[in-house]
C-alpha cells in the first residue's frame, strides 16, 4: 500500500502539472489565435510551448542563467565579446553604489527584463532600487512567462557596465539560431532600443520587413563585423545533439560586438505569420526529450531545485 504522504505528493505534482498545461494552452490560444497541438507540434511556437511542458528544464536553465552562461561563452572562445562584469551578488546591500561607476545596468540572473538601467547613480534613489531588485529575487519569473527552466536558476544580482553608443543605448541584433542535423540556419531581427524602429532579415541580409529609413538602413543593416557575429551565433548555438534553437543578442559598437545568450524566444511579436512559424518549426526539433505516448503525463523535474 502506498503511504498517504507519498501518494499525496504524487497527486499534488500531477495537479500542478495539469494547471500549468491548461494555463499555457489558454495563453497560447489568446495570443496566437489557434489551439495548441501538443500531440503533433509543427510550428516553431507549438514546439516551443511543448518544451515548456515536457522540456529538459535543467538543461535550458543553465543557458538562461545570465551569470552561468558567461562561462559557456568564454569556453567557446568569445570572452572578449561579453559585456564587462562589475559584480555578482546574492542580494543588494546599502552602500554598494559607492563602489560602482557613474552608470551601470543591474540585472537578475533568473529572469528576462527584470533590469534597472542607471545612467547617473547620483540622481537615483539607491534604497528604492535595492528594494525593487531584491524584490525580484523573491519572485519566480516562471509564474509570469510559464517557462519553468527559470526555476532551476539561482536568483542573483548581476551588475554590468552600461555600454552606450554616442551617449545612447545601442541597437539590438537578435539572431534566431537553429543548429542541428539539418545544418545551421538563422534569421535576424534588428531593432532600436525602444523597438519602435525594426527590420527583419534573412541570413544573407535580405530584408523582408522594415520600417527603417534609408539612412537607418544604411547605418544598421549589414555592419562591418556581421560575419563574425554570424560565426559566433553558429558556434554558440551548437549546444546539444540534434536541433537546438536559441536567440543570440549582439550589440554593435563602432567596430566590435558585445553579446549575451538567451533562451528560445517567442516569435509571435518579432516574426509573424503561420508560414514563417512553420518554416522555423521545420528547422527546430524536440531535442532533449521524446514525445511521450500520452502528453498529459508529467515528466521528471517539474519543480526547480531553487524553487521557493
Amino acid at each position: 500500500m502506498v503511504p498517504f504522504r507519498e501518494n499525496w505528493e504524487s497527486l499534488k505534482e500531477e495537479a500542478v502539472f495539469h494547471i500549468r498545461k491548461w494555463r499555457l494552452e489558454y495563453q497560447f490560444f489568446r495570443r496566437m489565435g489557434y489551439r495548441l497541438d501538443l500531440k503533433g507540434p509543427f510550428t516553431y511556437e507549438e514546439k516551443r510551448q511543448y518544451r515548456k511542458i515536457f522540456g529538459n528544464y535543467r538543461f535550458y536553465g543553465q543557458f538562461a542563467d545570465k551569470y552561468k552562461v558567461r562561462e559557456y561563452v568564454r569556453e567557446m572562445g568569445f570572452g572578449e565579446n561579453l559585456v564587462p562584469l562589475l559584480g555578482v551578488f546574492n542580494r543588494l546591500e546599502p552602500g554598494l553604489f559607492r563602489s560602482l561607476p557613474k552608470s551601470f545596468i543591474i540585472k537578475t540572473t533568473h529572469s528576462s527584463k527584470w533590469n534597472k538601467i542607471v545612467y547617473d547613480k547620483e540622481k537615483e534613489d539607491e534604497r528604492q532600487i535595492i528594494k525593487i531588485i531584491n524584490g525580484f529575487l523573491d519572485k519566480r519569473y516562471s509564474r509570469t512567462c510559464k517557462e519553468y527552466h527559470y526555476d532551476f536558476i539561482k536568483p542573483r544580482v548581476l551588475i554590468e557596465e552600461l555600454l552606450l553608443d554616442d551617449g545612447k543605448l545601442p541597437w539590438d541584433y537578435n539572431y534566431f539560431c537553429f543548429n542541428g542535423s539539418k545544418g545551421f540556419f538563422h534569421d535576424l531581427y534588428v531593432a532600436s532600443p525602444d523597438h519602435k524602429k525594426k527590420a527583419r532579415f534573412r541570413s544573407d541580409w535580405t530584408c523582408f520587413e522594415s520600417n527603417l529609413s534609408e539612412e537607418e538602413m544604411a547605418r544598421y543593416a549589414y555592419p562591418p563585423n556581421s560575419g563574425k557575429m554570424a560565426e559566433m551565433a553558429k558556434r554558440l548555438s551548437n549546444i546539444s545533439p540534434g536541433s537546438t534553437s536559441i536567440t543570440l543578442m549582439a550589440r554593435y559598437f563602432s567596430g566590435r560586438s558585445l553579446l549575451h545568450l538567451g533562451e528560445s524566444p517567442s516569435l509571435q511579436k518579432t516574426m509573424k505569420g503561420l508560414n514563417y512559424l512553420a518554416r522555423f518549426g521545420n528547422w527546430t526539433g524536440t531535442t532533449g526529450f521524446s514525445i511521450p505516448e500520452s502528453p498529459d503525463r508529467p515528466l521528471p523535474d517539474t519543480e526547480g531545485e531553487f524553487a521557493r
